[in-house]
């Protein structure tokens, strides 16, 4: 287990004129993958206690002179988790997972968090490599993964939703429509070996 902070990004993607709701993700802790493709944490991310979290939101298209027209903005962003039941030691019986792995404000963790505050941020291509001509918001604070200070194992596991919805401007017609986009991969942190 690390002790000195680390640092993600949860990188999410859409395009204005994609007709489902999937959100395109991409996850990368201190310049390494943490979406995981195979062996035990494959089809989820896996984050070290402590690890500060950023979430990055693009959005465009990749036509350019259509995307030169088209505008959004955030109206909520909210991660929302539900923990797996584990047993660490095997003595206790079955337990849970705090209701998140993000640390709270005031101590008080709860199973739906919202990320407010996005500054904007030059638009770069999507974990997928297409060229977005979009634009692009961070969150301004940082979440930090909980069980740094925990002085134990903090080996836990979490299925996890991002819901965004955003309002998509027409610059030119002053048009607006409202979109919310979702995914949901499955969140570990510690090595997760243990549930």
């Amino acid at each position: 287990m690390t002790t000195a902070a680390q640092h993600a990004t949860i990188s999410l993607s859409f395009d204005y004129q994609q007709r489902n709701q999937q959100l395109s993700w991409h996850a990368v802790e201190d310049g390494h993958n943490a979406r995981h493709s195979h062996g035990p944490h494959a089809g989820g991310m896996w984050f070290d206690p402590g690890t500060q979290v950023d979430v990055l939101v693009t959005g465009g298209t990749v036509e350019e002179t259509l995307s030169q027209s088209l505008g959004f903005s955030i109206v909520q962003c909210c991660i929302v988790t539900r923990p797996h039941a584990y047993d660490l030691t095997r003595n206790l019986g079955r337990q849970f997972a705090p209701p998140s792995p993000f640390e709270a404000p005031h101590g008080l963790v709860a199973a739906v968090v919202t990320v407010t505050d996005f500054q904007p941020e030059r638009a770069t291509p999507d974990a997928a490599g297409l060229l977005y001509f979009g634009r692009a918001y961070r969150s301004a604070q940082p979440l930090t993964v909980a069980g740094a200070a925990a002085g134990q194992a903090f080996l836990h596991r979490w299925e996890m939703s991002f819901v965004l919805t955003v309002q998509i401007v027409d610059e030119r017609s002053g048009a607006r429509t409202l979109r919310v986009f979702t995914y949901d991969p499955e969140t570990e942190v510690g090595n997760g070996m243990n549930s």
